[in-house]
């Protein structure tokens, strides 16, 4: 079995790749190769990634996707858009692949938002809309579409670009994952990052945090987390016995997601996490328990994360600097968002997980009081969309009571329910329902 890695994007996929001595390039290919049970000869990984020869490169520093990758027809996005040079350089590269290589399932691995962040004016429309054109084209080179060829998103990393920008990317890669017949994931979050590969001081003997580019210790944090989501995307092809076959094709690479946010006090919030893969949290380091990256924003102002201490295992307990304001929205990480601790690192400095993934809210931000659901966590194939039915109002719970053991039914078959709550208000209440 052979599969594809398309490497793209700007200066920080190079040190990503390049940093000490090739080391992020080489261990991202191990890595998922390792997840896999592949072999790295009869069964391997091939790495589509160049940038010395610029009419076939798939990554070029300092260059923006929209307006130099790609540029809208007449200046009007919503008129379609036009192949620029770098863009051209990355299908000819992939138009250079021999024929049996260009079959291969190709994960193209989505390195590319810095400079698009400056553009303060980007929407969360403009920026699908170019991946999608993006798709299109790439796909169309490879001759397969979206079921063999997933798109793994870096998650927009922290850079000197404006809110509007990174929120519009961020927005933008979760409604793209979010969109199975276009199949894509988010496959590695970057908020706990050094950013300190920039010396503007001009003393090497000093680091200057919360730069530009990221350090070679940056890099391989962002491969190793890459390689999960990358994969994952490549279950089907997993041997028996490796690591992602024996997870049911389901391993720990998205980090927990908060879905719910209860206030318990003028200033404090419950979030309840689903887990991806992982037991639980990891030990808190003293910046992440001191809030760093937790905003509340709503009518009455904004307040910002002042404590945090781990409730169990799914449920964190936040305080605020100060009241939550009316119909307050929770984020993590909102626009810039790298996690700056308080000597300026970040790296650590976020919620983990037991396996080192970072936590992480919705881009739009989660509304107090609201649940939301979890995105699938492996690929799913389109369906054709059947019509709808009215749906059934579920029964009316029953008022509180003490346990009770009930036995239905006489067939051979036994369905058992072993039901957990956390007390709060009175027992949990449940609607159990078969065929409907």
């Amino acid at each position: 079995m052979e599969l594809n890695l398309l490497v793209r994007g700007q200066s920080n996929a190079i040190l990503m790749m390049e940093s000490n001595g090739w080391a992020g390039s080489g261990a991202l290919v191990r890595e998922v190769q390792r997840l896999l049970g592949f072999d790295g000869t009869a069964d391997r990984v091939n790495l589509v990634y160049e940038r010395y020869d610029a009419g076939s490169a798939t990554a070029h520093s300092g260059t923006a996707l929209i307006g130099e990758w790609l540029r809208p027809v007449g200046g009007d996005w919503r008129q379609g858009w036009t192949t620029g040079s770098q863009e051209q350089a990355l299908l000819n590269r992939v138009n250079g692949l021999p024929a049996a290589r260009k079959d291969d399932p190709t994960a193209v691995l989505w390195f590319h938002s810095e400079s698009d962040t400056r553009n303060a004016g980007l929407t969360e429309e403009q920026w699908v809309s170019a991946v999608r054109y993006d798709a299109q084209q790439l796909r169309g080179a490879l001759g397969q579409g979206a079921e063999t060829t997933p798109y793994v998103f870096v998650s927009a990393m922290p850079y000197w670009g404006s809110p509007q920008g990174h929120d519009a990317i961020r927005q933008g890669m979760e409604r793209l994952a979010a969109d199975a017949s276009f199949n894509a994931r988010i496959g590695a979050r970057t908020l706990d990052t050094d950013i300190d590969n920039d010396n503007y001081d001009g003393n090497e003997a000093t680091r200057e945090y919360g730069g530009s580019h990221m350090d070679a210790e940056d890099g391989m944090q962002t491969a190793m987390r890459a390689a999960r989501a990358i994969a994952e995307e490549f279950a089907p092809y997993a041997k028996p016995g490796s690591p992602v076959a024996q997870a049911g094709g389901n391993i720990a690479d998205q980090g927990p997601q908060v879905v719910r946010a209860t206030p318990t006090g003028g200033n404090v919030l419950l979030v309840d996490v689903a887990h991806d893969g992982a037991g639980g949290f990891a030990a808190l380091d003293p910046d992440a328990a001191r809030g760093v990256g937790w905003s509340v924003q709503g009518a009455g102002g904004t307040v910002t994360g002042s404590a945090v201490s781990v409730v169990d295992g799914d449920t964190l307990r936040i305080e605020f600097s100060g009241a939550l304001p009316s119909g307050g929205t929770l984020y993590y990480g909102k626009g810039y968002g790298r996690l700056a601790g308080a000597d300026g690192t970040g790296r650590g400095n976020a919620v983990h997980d037991d396996q080192g993934l970072p936590i992480w809210v919705r881009a739009e931000g989660l509304r107090i009081g609201e649940t939301v659901t979890t995105a699938p966590t492996t690929p799913t194939t389109p369906t054709t969309p059947t019509t709808p039915t009215t749906p059934v109002t579920p029964p009316t719970p029953p008022a509180p009571r003490a346990p009770a053991t009930l036995a239905a039914g006489t067939g051979p078959d036994t369905l058992v329910l072993r039901l957990s709550q956390d007390a709060w208000a009175g027992d949990a209440q449940y609607a159990v329902a078969v065929d409907g």
